[in-house]
């Protein structure tokens, strides 16, 4: 059980990737947890945290990304990892439910809706990468 508000918006944002499923299954590299990257498609899963802004209501408002990057490998044109970077951009969709863990909500900004980014070769290995970008924000009494 997370305590910290943040670990609480962690879970949230990652139990949402889970619920992705595809067949066959794609392995993800969640955030401070081991991993051997395969040889084949995968994901890689990274939380970032802006500054805390406070409203005049005595609310914090943490806001954030995180980036999900589709790692396919080389050679096999652009398609397959577009195809998953497409399918995690609408599970994330800021029109969907929003995202609960432990009594803290999380929503996608409608503002800023998810995308996935330019294509890239990964200089460390054989791949061919696209990030997706989701930005997310969490309101919390204080």
């Amino acid at each position: 059980m997370a305590t910290a508000v943040e670990a609480k918006i962690d879970d949230a944002l990652l139990a949402r990737l889970a619920a992705l499923t595809f067949s066959p299954a794609i392995p993800v590299a969640y955030p401070n947890v081991a991993f051997t990257p395969p040889a084949g498609r995968h994901f890689r899963a990274f939380i970032f945290r802006n500054p805390t802004d406070r409203t005049a209501f005595r609310t914090r408002v943490l806001n954030g990304i995180m980036q999900v990057s589709v790692y396919s490998p080389l050679n096999e044109g652009p398609k397959p990892a577009d195809e998953l970077a497409g399918a995690i951009v609408a599970h994330f969709d800021p029109s969907l439910p929003w995202l609960t863990s432990e009594g803290v909500t999380v929503r996608m900004d409608p503002g800023k809706p998810p995308y996935a980014g330019s294509a890239m070769r990964d200089p460390d290995a054989a791949y061919w990468m696209v990030p997706v970008t989701i930005n997310w924000f969490a309101q919390i009494n204080s």
